[in-house]
């Protein structure tokens, strides 16, 4: 259970520790192994892997929310918008911090894909809930990049470990299917006309952070699901998957080596819904070997 305090709002805190007790209520049986992580590495927080649920939902229980404001709401109380009435992307303060974030939650995500290994032969569950990792994203391509490209390296790094342990990722997103969250009502204003400010500018904040995370749910087989007050369905679904699988391996092509192969799978029977990576990695030459997809 990865509990992305890194990038969740305090204002969710309760969503998380609900959500996650059903999940484990719902999908685990009183002989799987829990453990819980939190990006932020709070003191005293997280659990070692264990089958005593009352350890396990101890740590659930001091969870706390943490994000930063978001970089629209900053701009919207930059003085220079507000006094001067200057209609432009203003700095967001706290962007260097944003991006050391992402990498956190992502760094993350690769150590539990290494703590995985031994469970690899068990097709281990991994459930990341989080609004998603926030970091600098530029259109100008004189701009500095480099926050991009390192975390486009974690992301793969990421997928790449769970790949290698058939650790399969689903993932939450505890803002829900609701609209109103503190952030959104502080951008209506009347500067919703411009594309950097107001609540479209903080949609497409939302849907980039959350767009991390769909990928490594749906590079690692999985899927992402919204907070809602009745879960039941979409867990049954989790469960469902995670009790019928099927492994199939494959022989991964000498060429291309490095670069990211696609998969499809395909069935004859109908009526039936497949959902399997949708590729994988491909070692260069000289890194760990390749290993089997599902």
């Amino acid at each position: 259970m990865v509990l992305d305090d890194l990038h969740i709002a305090a204002a969710n805190t309760l969503k998380v520790t609900d959500s996650v007790r059903r999940f484990i209520e719902t999908v685990l049986s009183p002989s799987d192994s829990v453990g819980v992580v939190f990006t932020g590495g709070a003191a005293g927080g997280g659990q070692d892997f264990t089958t005593d649920r009352p350890l396990v939902l101890k740590a659930i229980d001091r969870f706390r929310g943490q994000k930063l404001r978001s970089a629209t709401v900053e701009r919207m109380n930059d003085p220079k918008l507000n006094l001067g009435g200057i209609i432009q992307p203003n700095a967001d303060g706290n962007k260097p911090e944003r991006a050391n974030r992402a990498r956190i939650a992502l760094e993350t995500l690769q150590k539990i894909g290494d703590a995985l290994a031994p469970f690899g032969d068990r097709r281990p569950m991994v459930v990341w809930v989080s609004e998603g990792p926030e970091y600098e994203v530029t259109d100008r391509p004189e701009a500095n990049e480099s926050n991009q490209w390192s975390i486009s390296r974690d992301l793969r790094a990421a997928i790449e470990r769970l790949n290698r342990v058939n650790a399969v990722t689903y993932a939450i997103d505890p803002r829900g299917v609701s609209a109103g969250n503190a952030d959104q009502i502080q951008t209506s204003t009347v500067f919703e006309m411009y594309r950097s400010i107001g609540t479209s500018a903080l949609r497409n904040e939302e849907v980039r952070a959350f767009g991390l995370v769909q990928a490594v749910a749906t590079n690692t087989g999985g899927f992402a699901m919204l907070w809602r007050p009745n879960m039941s369905a979409d867990f049954r679904r989790v469960k469902g998957a995670n009790d019928s699988y099927y492994l199939i391996g494959y022989d991964a092509p000498s060429a291309n080596r490095g670069k990211y192969h696609a998969i499809m799978v395909r069935v004859r029977r109908p009526g039936v819904q497949v959902r399997a990576r949708t590729g994988y990695f491909l070692p260069a030459a000289g890194g760990a070997p390749s290993q089997p997809g599902q």
